[in-house]
């Protein structure tokens, strides 16, 4: 048996865009059966704010979330759209590169997985 490949989700969610289909609910839903196709793929914890996009810093369960992954509690995030971890690409980006460094890989959900 292969080694388990531990996950943890990050799901992000304002009023607004509940209102639009994006519950806690419904993303992490979607992110168990994205799991449940993958082989040695076991999902470890949840993070979970409900402020908006535009300030990771001012996330508490985000930064949470980054500093776990610098002690390498697990070894992938899992997010329901590339806009629930943050609306700046460049965000993103920056976010990807420092987790590559800590070994931690990003698997962004799209409806086009």
């Amino acid at each position: 048996m292969k080694n388990q490949y531990k996950l943890a989700y990050y799901i992000r969610v304002s009023r607004e865009e509940q209102a639009k289909g994006y519950s806690p609910e419904g993303q992490k839903s979607t992110l168990d059966s994205w799991l449940k196709e993958k082989e040695n793929w076991r999902w470890v914890k949840t993070y979970k704010d409900e402020t908006s996009g535009k300030d990771i810093k001012g996330r508490e369960k985000f930064q949470e979330m980054i500093e776990d992954a610098k002690n390498q509690l697990f070894d992938g995030i899992c997010v329901y759209d590339n806009d629930r971890f943050s609306r700046s690409t460049k965000d993103v980006l920056n976010i990807m590169d420092d987790l590559l460094s800590y070994g931690i890989r990003l698997h962004i959900y799209t409806l086009r997985h």
